[in-house]
């Protein structure tokens, strides 16, 4: 009656996988096993944090639930913070469930708790001794509040020791909290994080300004590299995309625009081809490539230029 099926998954994880919940009492009543795991290594416990029903919470942890078991969603506190289960998150703190214990796969309580954007559950994990610069799965908790945008989660990171000095992750090639910010526009969680932040030898001009206009440059030869090694290989459709990114950074970039209308040649779109190419025109006048693309594009549309 107790043991697993085929699947590894027992009466009581099934019970709860489908929220029968009074079948799950009964069958934790009667002496089914709460320790056995499913094949991702959840435990009744796992599923019942992930659902929020304390009065099964509190059943499995007086029956003796390990409430420190991993699996590859992490812990029973990671999944609550994930699912943002705020009643769920006091009670497994309540009972002594460490919120700097993490699995190798599966991002901190604190992380989780700022993806899901549950502000409740991200106070109680700090409140309990979370740590603002632990790191795992690659992220740090600063990391993932900026692109969310909210600023509390920000301010309460820094109010609690968060170190905006330190790189986004384990890779000193990756950005600090404030090249991050920048990078996806939040000027205002940069306003804060840069009398923060100490001077990065990389930036000559060590402003607001100056970071983002290196982080655009950068970001601008990233794209237009991607359109480059897309071209190479054919996929032109691919390369427009890149490269219409690449003008949307800078618009008047005759080069990028005049690749982008050779794809559009390329895929027999005309009517674009001549538009970029015209726009090239009007940079650069005299500048063969632009007189050659505009003659391309009249060719594909089989139409004479005015003249």
């Amino acid at each position: 009656m107790y043991t697993p099926d085929e699947d590894g998954d027992t009466p009581l994880i099934l019970a709860l996988q489908k929220r029968r919940f009074i079948t799950s009492k009964y069958l934790i009543n009667r002496g089914a096993d709460i320790t056995i795991a499913d094949r991702k290594g959840k435990t009744s416990l796992h599923y019942a944090a992930e659902q929020d029903n304390k009065e099964l919470m509190q059943m499995l942890l007086s029956k003796g639930a390990d409430i420190e078991s991993n699996s590859v969603n992490g812990t029973p506190l990671q999944c609550a913070a994930a699912s943002g289960n705020v009643e769920s998150v006091r009670l497994l703190l309540g009972h002594g469930a460490n919120p700097n214990l993490v699995s190798s796969i599966s991002p901190s309580p604190l992380v989780s708790a700022i993806i899901s954007q549950s502000y409740e559950c991200f106070e109680l994990l700090l409140k309990a001794g979370a740590d603002p610069n632990i790191i795992s799965s690659g992220l740090r908790p600063l990391t993932c509040a900026i692109p969310i945008g909210e600023a509390g989660f920000l301010k309460s990171l820094l109010a609690a020791g968060a170190n905006p000095n330190l790189f986004s992750d384990n890779d000193n090639n990756s950005l600090k909290p404030i090249e991050q910010a920048i990078s996806v526009g939040n000027l205002d969680f940069a306003r804060i994080l840069f009398p923060l932040t100490e001077r990065i030898p990389s930036y000559p001009d060590w402003s607001i300004h100056g970071i983002r206009e290196l982080r655009k440059n950068a970001y601008f030869r990233f794209v237009d590299q991607e359109g480059k090694n897309a071209v190479k290989i054919k996929d032109y459709a691919t390369a427009v995309k890149w490269f219409s990114e690449a003008i949307y950074i800078k618009p008047d970039d005759a080069k990028v625009i005049s690749n982008r209308s050779l794809c559009w040649a390329k895929l027999n779109e005309g009517a674009f081809a001549l538009v970029d190419a015209e726009a090239c025109v009007e940079l650069r006048p005299d500048w063969a490539k632009a007189r050659y693309r505009e003659g391309v594009a009249w060719m594909l549309l089989k139409v004479k230029p005015n003249t």
